[in-house]
């Protein structure tokens, strides 16, 4: 019971199936039990000790019944413990995933904004306040929009798809001031409202656009569709493709699609 039974239908709450053979494993141990004592008796020439004592066979049936009963208890004592040890072991294993697993995103949002990209707004801040103060608040407005979005906002699991669309928007658009690229478009395809994602899912796909980037979010009943153009020469490196898989890996298991070629990326995730 304990090594066969109930580890394989108790943990899959297959409760059916676990009644049924424990009423099977019981009648079957104690008839077993009684045939035993019945042929003893009868190698020995004693007489049933049951039977003699009951009388009547409707009493062996009682006392049949009874043991029944007690031994089902007892089982039932052993299996609210084995599902309390199990309970609270997977508690702690789910635990230790989740601490894991927040420790990991926690990492993967930090550096989504690069140093080197926050140094490199900078020091171009710096240069244009001594030509154009107008210029460089409006790129500094811009770096603080994205900051404050990463520190606050990204705080939680997941976010509205309106918000990272902003913030994919903002990023871009600094890229753009800031020289890394030529040009983007961003267009949303569907309704958008209620939608929410995972903070900062999308960036590290447009991270590596250095010249026309194109991106659009297809929003359908049960999917969300996000794909980038590049230029032809641009793609994910291996790296950070196996980082943004090992993230989506985390947060979806297996129910998402990554496809990245030259020039050309495309998320598919469930909504």
């Amino acid at each position: 019971m304990l090594k066969v039974i109930m580890p394989r239908f108790l943990p899959k709450h297959q409760y059916g199936h676990f009644w049924s053979l424990t009423f099977a494993v019981i009648f079957t141990s104690l008839l077993s039990q009684h045939a035993l004592e019945f042929l003893t008796c009868n190698v020995y020439g004693l007489p049933f000790w049951r039977l003699q004592h009951m009388g009547y066979f409707s009493f062996y049936l009682i006392d049949f019944a009874v043991q029944f009963v007690q031994w089902l208890i007892v089982l039932i004592g052993i299996s609210m413990g084995y599902l309390l040890s199990y309970w609270l072991n997977e508690r702690n294993r789910k635990q230790i995933i989740e601490a894991s697993k927040l420790q990991m995103e926690s990492e993967l949002l930090k550096e989504q904004v690069s140093p080197e990209f926050l140094c490199n707004t900078l020091h171009k801040c710096g240069e244009l306040t001594l030509s154009d103060l107008k210029e460089a608040s409006q790129r500094l407005m811009l770096l603080s929009k994205l900051l404050r979005y990463q520190l606050y906002d990204c705080k939680r699991r997941e976010v509205l798809l309106d918000g990272e669309v902003k913030f994919l928007s903002d990023y871009m658009q600094l890229n753009k001031l800031n020289g890394f690229c030529k040009d983007y478009s961003l267009d949303v395809e569907g309704k958008s409202f209620g939608v929410f994602v995972p903070p900062l899912l999308f960036v590290s796909l447009i991270s590596v656009a250095q010249g026309y980037v194109n991106m659009k979010f297809v929003i359908e009943k049960d999917k969300l569709i996000f794909t980038v153009d590049y230029d032809e020469h641009q793609s994910l490196s291996e790296y950070e493709q196996f980082r943004l898989r090992d993230r989506l890996q985390h947060i979806f298991s297996d129910d998402f699609i990554l496809m990245t070629n030259i020039g050309y990326s495309k998320i598919i995730i469930p909504l």
